[in-house]
């Protein structure tokens, strides 16, 4: 089970004794369960205590009282942060005080609670908020950062394609090419800068759109695709007088399409990528655990040990590739669509002999559940929930988008496209769970959020396309989680399994 090591930084020995007694009653049971996990409490007196305890223990959370011997105020909070730098902070505070709330945020905590207004109630929720939102901000910094690295990298490589196009052309529009040899020759550069650049557009866009479009997930025998990919690649195939063979492979849940891309990848890169020899590639498959691991193996040029790690970054492409067409997206793509199937793939090389790249899927229909990406079988719903969720969104594509999935894993639905009918439904039936989206005609999601929490403890999920800070406002008016509408659905089906309690 996961722990939320959580360290008090206080100097006060009541104080101290008051919060780990709340943080005790936050607690969902006598063993110490909070939202799935175990809170392990610790203390320090001073910022250089704390220090040293950081040294010793991996602390998830930090409580701090803003005024210490060795440190007070915001002063205290930028030591905090630059000890630890990867855990959030929550404020403890005597003294009710909106301004310096509002600038202890700012600098850098993610709540400010007043010791003397304590209770498993609002300790419990700033908990599991600071936490969440931490999280979100470290992951949006993260892929800001990636969006830059990939921008830089994907400018140049769409520009040089580019380039020789534009040259090739003004030296031909000159006129001063009379020898039909180098004409035809420009004319080829032109020829391959187009077809490299629209093979870049077209591998950006499918790169682009995973995880962001409806899949379909069903039972996939792994042979009867393996020989369709073969056959799809027999001209290849024959041309560079490869042998392409399997042993007898699984049959496993995903997406046929996207499983249809990772396998048509690796196997044409086997092909691409070759040595001397005939190529020999071979697709097996070993069972670790609930893990099956499908395993391309192939005797061609290998790859760099130096180079290895990076090789499913977005236009990495190995030493041994120069000479050799390709984008430097497909094993990205590749990487993109196991993590869709709650997978990873790897890679192990020894150059002049060979490589072997490792799929490795869960052999169980599953779906991620939380931030800690726990499984939870579907079929543990499908059977036995039956859960009814109340769908409400003015929009009708997207409402049928998301009761289909929802019924696929055994949700029973009613959807509705206005407030005011959804309103009517709770009056007369029993349900589970609420979804809505957020702005609507008439009655708004937010005004059904307040209606729904002044009569009943339901659990109202909203979900919108709008952004943090209106995330951070429906979670302080009751709604028990918010999610983007530019996540999976999977996002979604997550927070109701927590708010249901569904668990294998």
């Amino acid at each position: 089970m996961d722990q939320i090591r959580t360290l008090v930084i206080e100097d006060s020995p009541g104080d101290f004794a008051l919060t780990q007694n709340c943080l005790a009653k936050v607690c969902d049971s006598s063993d110490g369960e909070f939202i799935g996990r175990k809170i392990l409490v610790d203390w320090a007196q001073t910022i250089k205590e704390a220090k040293e305890k950081s040294q010793q223990n991996d602390f998830k959370l930090v409580l701090l009282d803003l005024n210490l011997p060795d440190a007070s105020g915001i002063d205290s909070i930028d030591k905090v942060i630059s000890i630890f730098p990867d855990c959030p902070i929550v404020i403890l505070s005597g003294l009710s005080d909106a301004k310096l709330s509002i600038e202890v945020v700012r600098a850098g905590a993610q709540d400010y609670l007043i010791k003397n207004e304590l209770n498993p109630l609002n300790v419990g929720r700033s908990i599991r908020y600071a936490i969440e939102r931490f999280e979100l901000v470290r992951e949006l910094k993260q892929k800001n950062a990636d969006l830059e690295a990939f921008t830089a990298v994907a400018t140049h490589d769409l520009k040089s394609p580019l380039y020789k196009i534009s040259e090739a052309s003004e030296l031909l529009l000159e006129g001063n090419i009379h020898d039909e040899e180098q004409k035809n020759m420009f004319l080829e550069m032109i020829r391959r800068g187009a077809r490299r650049l629209g093979q870049l557009i077209d591998d950006l866009l499918m790169l682009s759109r995973i995880g962001h479009e409806a899949v379909e997930f069903s039972n996939v025998d792994l042979n009867q695709l393996f020989d369709d990919v073969v056959e799809s690649l027999d001209t290849l195939i024959l041309k560079e007088s490869a042998k392409v063979t399997r042993d007898d492979l699984p049959t496993l849940f995903g997406c046929r399409s996207g499983l249809t891309i990772i396998f048509q990848n690796l196997i044409s890169n086997s092909l691409k990528y070759r040595s001397e020899r005939d190529p020999l590639i071979k697709v097996s498959s070993q069972q670790e655990n609930k893990v099956w691991k499908i395993i391309f193996s192939d005797n061609g040029m290998g790859i760099d040990q130096q180079e290895i790690n990076n090789i499913f970054q977005p236009f990495v492409r190995g030493s041994g590739s120069y000479g050799t067409e390709g984008s430097g997206i497909g094993l990205a793509t590749c990487s993109r669509l196991a993590e869709l199937h709650y997978g990873n793939i790897t890679a192990e090389s020894i150059i002049g002999e060979g490589t072997n790249i490792i799929l490795s899927l869960p052999s169980q229909k599953i779906l991620n559940v939380g931030k800690n990406r726990n499984l939870t079988k579907i079929s543990t719903i499908s059977t036995n929930s039956h859960a009814k969720i109340l769908l409400v969104d003015d929009d009708q594509l997207q409402t049928k988008i998301i009761s289909n999935v929802l019924k696929k894993v055994g949700f029973d639905v009613v959807a509705f496209t206005e407030a005011k009918e959804a309103l009517e439904a709770i009056k007369q039936h029993d349900f589970d769970c609420i979804i809505s989206d957020l702005i609507m005609p008439g009655v708004s999601g937010e005004e059904l959020l307040v209606q729904i929490k002044s009569e009943s403890d339901l659990p109202v999920i909203i979900y919108t396309g709008m952004a943090q800070s209106a995330k951070d406002r429906v979670l302080s008016l009751g709604a028990a989680d918010c999610v983007q509408k530019g996540d999976a659905a999977k996002k979604l089906l997550e927070s109701i399994f927590l708010q249901l309690n569904i668990s294998p």
